[in-house]
């Protein structure tokens, strides 16, 4: 067998049984038990709050980019060098096996609900749903990427005013250190170290 099929053998050996792997995981949720799953109105509950939160259409490209991302890395680990068609293919694949499977609401809700169920119980999950479908629940989600944008401007302003001060403070400490502030810092020589001539 020549060098360059041994390494596509190689490459799909790897794809094939790092995307079995990660298969196996996700088909785990599919075999869950059905005398543990949560009631019929917690689960609709849950449905309805992930619906609102939008957030689970993310879920599908994020795990399937990670899987071909991982894949990938594997591939290369094994001394082959990966090609913009190899990556194509990796990530086809990751999105035609997990993208699909966990971007449908339905699956995600039946994946969810037993980690939920947890937590909250049947009445916390409804008064969860009544919070974020209402005005401010909306609201509140609609500007959260502005909020946390508008805070984290806020928390810059303020540790740029306490910056000097404790750039004060750790010049003052490290001096009583022995420490030389106008280089980088050096930590001053072991007592049993000869002194410099």
């Amino acid at each position: 067998m020549s060098v360059a099929r041994m390494t596509r053998a190689l490459v799909a050996t790897t794809i094939l049984s790092v995307l079995a792997f990660l298969g196996a995981a996700v088909a785990h949720a599919d075999e869950a038990d059905e005398a543990a799953a949560p009631s019929k109105a917690f689960t609709k509950s849950l449905r309805t709050y992930l619906e609102i939160q939008n957030t689970y259409v993310s879920y599908g490209d994020n795990i399937a980019y990670q899987a071909a991302s991982e894949t990938l890395m594997q591939i290369a680990a094994g001394g082959v060098e990966v090609t913009e068609q190899m990556q194509q293919v990796v990530l086809e694949e990751a999105q035609a096996k997990f993208g699909e499977k966990l971007r449908d609401l339905d699956y995600l809700t039946k994946l969810m609900a037993p980690v939920y169920a947890k937590h909250y119980d049947e009445k916390e999950m409804a008064a969860l749903v009544e919070f974020w479908g209402s005005p401010v629940g909306r609201k509140s989600l609609e500007l959260s990427a502005q909020m946390n944008q508008e805070t984290l401007v806020a928390i810059q302003e303020v540790t740029f005013g306490i910056t000097p001060a404790f750039h004060l403070a750790i010049d003052a400490r490290l001096r009583e250190l022995g420490y030389e502030l106008n280089s980088p810092a050096t930590p001053p020589a072991p007592p049993s170290a000869p002194a410099a001539p």
